[in-house]
């Protein structure tokens, strides 16, 4: 719901910006697609100032390591990634989520994931990396778990009811949309189809897609889960929540290029070792390219091939 909410507030800025254009230089009001580019560098603008806030996050959650903030402040996945969805917002609502948590602010914490669902869907992932630590025996109280799932549900509810009351359908678009598409590119699932399909079979459908990712979701939750548990040292509720995380991304029906976003302030704060982000990042930044240079080869006149 954020997400639309935002993309209409960039819209109403952007035609604040483009009176102003207009009437300070006229000529510029017969430039074909100014309204779109002007449009993009508002909600780039905007979406830098959701980085400022990652970065200081993940500064202050990193603890006696505030360097390991470097890992999101210089990330070309970032770069890259930043301008073409608003995940970010949604990564920096979960940041400072693991930073209440980290302080004991578990209903704050809540709140931010409430906030961060009403963003995109992978914040709520946290609540199932803060259970795993209450089923341990050296783990926090339930208390904690309790607090953090009431506030967050109530902070999703005050965010999304008025919506849905004022629009339902709008609301219920995008989960619509994703029940219904099919395999996205570079996805597992994508990849089992180009398969199938160059031997002379058929792809698999919408429905079955949606049920073999998220069974092999919850079986990786489950795994994640046992090795919670049963870990001899108890880990950091970070780490637990980057193998969450991850584990959806790598199953999902979908790996949208802007996915690596997600990931960035969670190895930062996990796994902060340079070379393995940098090699990670660096396939992460070819995958960008090449999927953008695909669709340039499907609707210019460029082989794909070629635009690689």
């Amino acid at each position: 719901m954020l997400t639309s909410l935002l993309a209409s507030l960039m819209a109403l800025v952007t035609r604040g910006v483009d009176g102003v254009v207009g009437s300070v230089a006229p000529g510029l009001a017969y430039w074909e697609g100014r309204d779109s580019l002007l449009y993009w560098d508002t909600t780039f603008l905007f979406t830098a100032l959701a980085w400022f806030v990652l970065v200081l996050t993940v500064m202050r959650a990193a603890g006696r390591r505030p360097w390991d903030a470097a890992i999101v402040a210089t990330s070309p996945a970032i770069i890259f990634g930043a301008g073409i969805n608003w995940d970010l917002w949604a990564t920096a609502a979960l940041a400072l989520a693991v930073l209440a948590h980290l302080r004991g602010e578990h209903r704050t914490a809540g709140a931010l994931i409430g906030v961060g669902i009403s963003f995109k869907l992978f914040p709520l992932f946290m609540l199932g990396a803060v259970l795993v630590l209450v089923l341990r025996r050296d783990g926090p109280p339930w208390a904690v778990f309790i607090r953090m799932l009431g506030a967050a549900a109530l902070s999703w509810l005050v965010l999304n009811v008025p919506a849905m009351l004022i629009s339902w359908e709008n609301w219920v678009q995008f989960w619509v949309f994703s029940a219904e598409r099919g395999a996205g590119y570079s996805s597992i699932w994508h990849v089992w189809d180009l398969v199938a399909e160059a031997r002379g079979g058929a792809g698999l459908d919408a429905d079955l897609v949606s049920a073999g990712s998220l069974l092999l979701f919850v079986a990786c939750c489950v795994g994640v889960l046992v090795l919670g548990v049963r870990a001899p040292v108890r880990p950091r509720m970070v780490q637990l929540l980057l193998l969450i995380v991850a584990a959806f991304v790598l199953v999902n029906k979908v790996y949208s290029p802007q996915f690596m976003i997600w990931l960035i302030p969670l190895i930062a704060l996990a796994a902060p070792r340079w070379r393995d982000v940098v090699i990670w990042q660096g396939f992460q930044v070819l995958h960008f390219w090449a999927v953008w240079m695909y669709l340039a080869g499907i609707v210019g006149d460029a082989e794909p091939q070629h635009t690689m």
